[in-house]
């Protein structure tokens, strides 16, 4: 994995498909006079909650099972400038992939960009697509779906497998972890489907954002 230090995150993205795998809020402790930092998101087996990412489909473009390169292991956050994180993937049908994580001084928010170079002989039609994954912890509070509708939909864990897909212009969705939100946020002005599912075998949960196709 690569690891990335601002003013008030450490991240820990897996090159397996570009996940965060780990997150710490370097101004929280874990506890009052603690000396470690609050994880937000979390690799230990038992705890899983993980932000994924990738394009469909999946036969054609990396997921978040492909394994991607980084050219550095640490990247530090340093001045006024912000600070770029490319992970790339190379497909056999011609097809490059650079995965850029932008992050920013005094800013919670990860941007995440593609950059595609399509090499084959034919145009490639692609959504891009995130989701979080995670299993289940007293931590964990709930899902969100927040519509263009104006409201926030709380998604019980054990309504998951139940809930319809929904469709909304924008919006975003989060999970609840003690006193803290993770959300993806997509392009506000494009159709946006979310949709919730319980994976039986592993027993974790996924809340997955699907963003519009697009021709490249």
């Amino acid at each position: 994995y690569t690891t990335v230090v601002t003013d008030l995150l450490t991240v820990e993205i897996s090159h397996k498909g570009g996940t965060i795998i780990n997150a710490y809020l370097n101004d929280y402790p874990n506890e009052l006079n603690s000396e470690e930092k609050f994880q937000l998101l979390n690799n230990t087996p038992g705890s899983i909650f993980h932000v994924q990412s990738g394009l469909i489909p999946a036969d054609q473009m990396p997921t978040h099972q492909s394994e991607f390169t980084s050219e550095r292991q640490e990247y530090f956050l340093q001045g006024d400038m912000g600070l770029n994180v490319p992970l790339i993937w190379i497909g056999d049908n011609g097809v490059q992939v650079t995965k850029n994580y932008h992050f920013k001084p005094n800013s919670y928010i990860i941007y995440i960009e593609y950059m595609i170079s399509n090499n084959s002989n034919k145009d490639q039609i692609l959504s891009t697509y995130s989701q979080f994954v995670f299993e289940l912890s007293d931590a964990l509070n709930s899902g969100v779906i927040f519509t263009d509708k104006g409201s926030a939909d709380k998604i019980p864990f054990d309504e998951f497998d139940t809930t319809p897909k929904t469709t909304s212009i924008g919006g975003f969705s989060a999970i609840i972890y003690k006193d803290f939100i993770a959300a993806w946020v997509p392009i506000q002005n494009q159709k946006i489907t979310y949709s919730t599912k319980k994976l039986k075998s592993r027993n974790q949960y996924l809340l997955t954002t699907v963003n519009p196709p697009q021709k490249v």
